[in-house]
């Protein structure tokens, strides 16, 4: 259960990886639908595709920190894992349960 003095406003526990980015690609999935809905009303609206265009340009800029942000957080875990499965086969081999094992 989420601390609730670390809940956001929308409820969503703040502080865990990639939650900014998470937050910030909702926010601009709706300012780029509403350019996008402005734009179809007002075909020749340029401030309406000016919108459109950066808003899709921070989404795609979102989108590739969101992916090396999950490639951080995997290489994270196999360090991790690596090294807790290491520890592990350590204490095994220190008790005897592995008898010189690898």
């Amino acid at each position: 259960m989420a601390d609730p003095a670390r809940e956001g406003a929308d409820g969503a526990a703040a502080g865990r990886p990639g939650e900014g980015i998470r937050r910030a690609l909702v926010t601009e999935a709706r300012a780029c639908r509403l350019a996008v809905e402005e734009l179809a009303r007002n075909p020749g609206s340029g401030a309406a595709l000016e919108m459109a265009e950066r808003t899709l340009s921070v989404l795609e800029y979102l989108g590739a920190q969101a992916r090396a942000d999950e490639a951080v957080i995997e290489a994270q875990w196999e360090r991790g894992f690596a090294a807790g499965y290491a520890a592990r086969k350590a204490e095994r081999r220190r008790l005897g349960v592995i008898a010189g094992g690898r």
